[in-house]
């Protein structure tokens, strides 16, 4: 099969272990006598041999990201973060969820173990769940980027909504001096009144 270069570094350092205990495992059978028993290691021998040389020839493939993976996981983290955002802005505001906040919040340990069940599903033949981790953690840092990019577009929209819009003009900003039509009245409606 395909082996990564983790994987093949695994194979060698397996592979040398097993030939160096059929080796020691044929000096005593050469010592003892048993001839037979001395050609079946050295056959199994040569068949490690031969396994070890082939992992050594192979080329190791890139590590495997599929980017359906990536963008699983990136949603998936999404999520989370945005759920421990909320939660912990309600522990430093020393306020209660709201009923909707607490069962969105009551969704976290299911989406993190979506996230292990992806990490466990990419888990090569000699990877651990940490080299995985590693692997992806390009998902995470996405994420991470989409999060504060929509929360800063969330920011300037807020900023930006300080005022008030009137149907078919533009928006106006608190403070903002309304412009005369051509009429030498200024002031707007409350000018008419003449609280001069």
């Amino acid at each position: 099969g395909d082996l990564t270069a983790a994987d093949k570094a695994e194979v060698r350092r397996t592979m040398g272990s097993k030939l160096e205990s059929l080796e020691a495992e044929i000096a005593a059978a050469k010592s003892e006598g048993k001839a037979k028993r001395a050609e079946k290691l050295e056959a199994t021998r040569a068949q490690i041999a031969a396994l070890r040389a082939a992992a050594d020839e192979c080329s190791p493939k890139p590590p495997h990201q599929p980017q359906e993976t990536l963008q699983e996981l990136a949603g998936l983290w999404r999520q989370i973060l945005a759920l421990r955002h909320v939660e912990a802005r309600a522990k430093q505001e020393n306020k209660l969820l709201s009923l909707e906040q607490a069962r969105q919040v009551g969704q976290l340990p299911e989406l993190e173990e979506k996230v292990a069940a992806v990490l466990e599903r990419e888990c090569g033949w000699y990877e651990t769940a940490k080299e995985v981790g590693e692997r992806l953690a390009a998902g995470k840092q996405h994420a991470l980027a989409q999060q504060k990019k929509a929360q800063a577009q969330q920011a300037a929209r807020a900023g930006a909504n300080a005022g008030w819009s009137t149907v078919g003009q533009p928006s106006k900003q608190l403070g903002a001096k309304p412009k005369a039509k051509g009429s030498s009245v200024t002031g707007g409606s409350f000018a008419l009144l003449g609280d001069d």
